[in-house]
């Protein structure tokens, strides 16, 4: 039999994953209860939010929820941003921030993430999440589940689909391990955003407030 053939994979083969494939490829993003929830929170600073509520649980079995008034993504954009690894945002977006249809920004934005990893912040809490996303007057629901590796090292299926008004994206889990307590939650965040006045922050319904810069 020619080497050649001995080589060279059939049609149906492909690349198998690993089962710690994507904790190698996030890194931190995945096992860090902070860097985790910065990321989840930056996607939404991303999307050109004005307003993101952060529902954060104290004691594990409960859910975490992430809510945003950012621009939201059609299916198209969803499916292409949320199933790439490695998105790389600034060629497909570029470096500024899009803010939503009628919000007129005080100043340009520079976003935060660059790679598309930070939308793996909620597997660092659960083994599944549900995203909701809305805007150009359509709604989809989807689950994304970690698999133990083989052909994808997460699974990615839309659940439904319904016409809504508006624009925004919202972030659920049941937390399973890693849970921090909100006060370490809010140190963090405050450490990222709190001195853009164009971003509010709520933690379980109380608004954060504004660093003051000339503490830097």
């Amino acid at each position: 039999m020619p080497i050649e053939t001995i080589l060279s994979p059939s049609p149906e083969q492909g690349l198998l994953f690993g089962s710690s494939f994507l904790r190698d490829h996030a890194g931190y993003i995945m096992t860090d209860s902070r860097t985790a929830i910065v990321e989840l929170v930056a996607n939404s600073y991303d999307a050109g939010a004005t307003a993101v509520k952060v529902v954060w649980p104290e004691e594990q079995g409960r859910e975490l929820e992430i809510e945003d008034n950012g621009t939201g993504m059609t299916l198209e954009q969803f499916n292409r941003r949320w199933r790439t690894l490695s998105y790389n945002r600034l060629a497909e977006q570029g470096a500024k921030v899009e803010f939503p249809a009628g919000i007129k920004a005080k100043r340009d934005r520079v976003a935060f993430g660059q790679n598309g990893k930070g939308r793996h912040g909620a597997f660092c809490f659960a083994d599944a999440y549900w995203v909701e996303t809305w805007r150009d007057g359509h709604w989809v629901l989807a689950l994304v589940e970690l698999t133990s590796g083989g052909e994808e090292p997460f699974h990615f299926k839309v659940e439904r689909e319904e016409e809504r008004e508006g624009h925004g994206t919202i972030v659920r889990a049941t937390v399973t391990r890693k849970l921090i307590s909100p006060e370490e939650v809010e140190e963090a965040l405050g450490s990222k955003f709190l001195v853009d006045p164009s971003f509010d922050i709520y933690l379980n319904g109380k608004k954060l407030e504004l660093l003051d810069r000339s503490s830097f």
